[in-house]
C-alpha cells in the first residue's frame, strides 16, 4: 500500500504543477488578447484622426506619417495576433497535460478505494 500511496501523492503533485502551468497559460493568453485590443483601439482613434485631419487639410508630410504610423500599428497588430495564436497552441497541450495528470490521479484513487474496500469490512 505504501508505493500506491507514493504514486498517489506523485500524481497528486503533477495535477497541480499542470494546474498551476494551464492558469499561467490562460493569463498569457489573456494578456495577449487584451494587447490585441488596445492596439486595435488605438489604430481605431489614430485612423479617425487621420480621417479628421483630412477633412481640414493635410500636407503631405503628415499624411505619410500618419499612414506610417498605422503600418506600423497593423504589423504590432498582425504580431499580436501570431503570438497569440502560438500562446492558444500551449494552452491546449497545457489542457490536455492537466487533463491526462488528473486521469493518472483519479486512477490512482480508485485503486486506492479498491484495495481499502475488504479491509473495512
Amino acid at each position: 500500500m505504501k508505493s500506491l500511496e507514493v504514486l498517489i501523492t506523485r500524481a497528486e503533485q503533477r495535477t497541480e504543477d499542470a494546474l498551476q502551468a494551464l492558469g499561467q497559460a490562460q493569463r498569457r493568453c489573456t494578456q495577449a488578447e487584451q494587447q490585441i485590443t488596445t492596439l486595435s483601439s488605438y489604430r481605431h482613434d489614430y485612423q479617425t484622426q487621420l480621417q479628421s485631419a483630412m477633412t481640414k487639410g493635410l500636407d503631405t508630410g503628415r499624411y505619410r506619417n500618419y499612414v506610417s504610423f498605422l503600418d506600423s500599428l497593423d504589423s504590432a497588430i498582425e504580431q499580436q495576433q501570431d503570438t497569440l495564436a502560438r500562446l492558444q497552441q500551449q494552452l491546449e497541450q497545457c489542457q490536455q497535460q492537466w487533463s491526462e495528470e488528473k486521469r493518472a490521479l483519479d486512477a490512482y484513487a480508485t485503486l486506492a478505494q479498491r484495495r481499502a474496500k475488504p479491509h473495512q469490512t
